[in-house]
C-alpha cells in the first residue's frame, strides 16, 4: 500500500523513497552536508605538536605568531618561557646568603670547641656536643613530619659515609686544639681540590687542564701554609689534611647513598656515629663538666645544627655550583676569631697560602659549573 509524504499531497510515494527522505529527529542532521560545519580536530593529537596558540584576552599582532612545542594543555606560552628566570637568580642570592650565614655559625662552633678544649678532652667534647646535636636534629625531624628512621637510614653506604665523617671530625677537632684556628680551617678546605684528583683517578672523570693547574696552585698554597721543610713545622698540621682526605672519601661515598634518603637523616647518622666515637674516646680521660661549659657546648650544638640546616636549605633552593664558592667565607670568619680571641694574626706566607687555596678551590668549582652547563 502506498504512503503519502508529509510535504506532498499530490502523489503517493513508495516505502523505499520515504526511507531515503526520512527526516531525522536530530536537527543537526537536517542541515545540508555542504553547509554543515566540520568538527575541529584536537590540536594535542597532532603528530608534530607544533601548534599556533593565541593568548587569552590578547589581540593578535600582524605577522607575529606564538609558536611552542608543548602539548596544547600547557600553561606556559613561548613568550613566558623566553623571559629571564628572575626567580632562579633571587633563589641563588638567598641561598648564597644562607651558605655564608651557615659557615659563620659553623666557624663560631669551631671557636667554642677550641675554647672548651682547655677544660675537656676531644672525645668528651664530641660526646657532650653530639648528644645535644642529636636531640636537636631528632626533634626537628619529628616536627617536620618526616619518618624518624626510615629503612634507607640503615644502609651500608650511609653508615660508611657516617664513619668517614666521624674520622674527619676527630682529626679536625684534634688539629683545631693544637693549631691556630685560621690554619686548621684553611687546611681542611683543600677537600674540593682533592676531590678533583679523586674524580680523575677513582671515577675516571675527564679533568680539563685548567682544573689541573688549579690543583697545583692549591698544593702550592698548602706548602706555603704548612712549610714542611721549615724549622717551625708542626706535625699537627697533618691532622686537618687527613680530615680533608676523609671528607673527599665521604663525598665519593655520598654518591652511592639512596636518593630517597633525606639529607637530615644523613646528617643525623653522622652525628650519632661521632657521638658514639666521642664516648669511646672519653672513657679513659673523663673530666667533670661544669654547668657553664654545658651551656657553651649547648650553644655550640645549636650553632652546628643551625649551620647544617642553613646549608641544607641553601642546597635545595639554589644552584650548588653557584653557592659552593661562598663556603670559603668560613675561613675569613676563622681568621677574625683567631685575631679577636687568641690574638693570632697569620704572617705573610700564610696569608699568601690561604689566598692560593681559596682561589684554587673557587676556580675548581667555577670551572665545574661552566662544564656542566656545556653538557646540557
Amino acid at each position: 500500500m502506498g504512503l503519502y509524504h508529509r510535504s506532498s499531497c499530490i502523489r503517493p510515494v513508495t516505502a523505499g523513497e520515504n526511507r531515503r527522505k526520512k527526516i531525522s529527529k536530530n536537527p543537526r542532521k537536517n542541515i545540508p552536508e555542504k553547509s554543515r560545519k566540520k568538527p575541529e580536530k584536537s590540536l594535542a593529537s597532532h603528530p608534530d605538536r607544533w601548534h599556533i596558540r593565541r593568548l587569552p584576552d590578547a589581540r593578535p599582532i600582524a605577522g607575529v605568531r606564538a609558536i611552542h612545542r608543548q602539548p596544547f594543555d600547557s600553561v606556559q606560552s613561548f613568550g613566558a618561557r623566553a623571559l629571564p628566570d628572575v626567580s632562579t637568580a633571587a633563589n641563588n642570592i638567598r641561598a648564597a646568603l644562607l651558605v655564608m650565614a651557615g659557615m659563620a655559625m659553623i666557624s663560631s662552633n669551631d671557636a667554642i670547641m677550641k675554647l672548651s678544649s682547655e677544660q675537656l678532652g676531644v672525645g668528651q667534647l664530641l660526646f657532650v656536643r653530639g648528644i645535644l646535636a642529636v636531640v636537636l636534629f631528632s626533634v626537628y625531624i619529628r616536627l617536620s613530619g618526616r619518618p624518624f628512621l626510615p629503612l634507607a637510614f640503615y644502609s651500608r653506604w650511609n653508615g660508611l659515609r657516617a664513619l668517614c665523617e666521624c674520622c674527619a671530625t676527630v682529626c679536625f677537632i684534634t688539629g683545631l686544639t693544637l693549631l691556630p684556628i685560621a690554619t686548621a680551617s684553611t687546611l681542611v678546605w683543600v677537600a674540593p681540590i682533592l676531590l678533583t684528583v679523586a674524580a680523575a683517578l677513582v671515577l675516571g672523570e675527564r679533568v680539563r687542564p685548567g682544573r689541573w693547574l688549579a690543583v697545583l696552585v692549591g698544593f702550592a698554597g698548602i706548602l706555603l701554609v704548612t712549610r714542611p721543610f721549615d724549622v717551625h713545622f708542626e706535625p699537627a698540621m697533618l691532622l686537618p689534611l687527613a680530615a680533608a682526605v676523609f671528607i673527599t672519601v665521604r663525598d665519593l661515598v655520598t654518591r652511592r647513598i639512596d636518593s630517597s634518603l633525606d639529607s637530615l637523616h644523613v646528617v643525623l647518622a653522622s652525628l650519632a656515629i661521632v657521638t658514639v666515637a666521642g664516648l669511646l674516646l672519653s672513657i679513659a680521660d673523663w673530666r667533670p663538666v661544669s654547668l657553664e661549659l654545658v651551656a657553651w657546648l649547648s650553644l655550640s650544638a645549636l650553632l652546628l645544627g643551625s649551620g647544617y640546616l642553613s646549608q641544607i636549605v641553601a642546597v635545595r633552593s639554589g644552584e650548588l655550583s653557584f653557592i659552593s664558592p661562598f663556603s670559603y667565607t668560613g675561613i675569613l670568619v676563622a681568621v677574625f676569631y683567631g685575631y679577636l680571641i687568641w690574638d693570632e694574626l697569620p704572617d705573610v706566607l700564610t696569608i699568601a697560602g690561604i689566598a692560593l687555596i681559596v682561589g684554587a678551590g673557587m676556580y675548581v668549582l667555577a670551572v665545574g659549573r661552566i662544564s656542566r652547563r656545556g653538557l646540557r
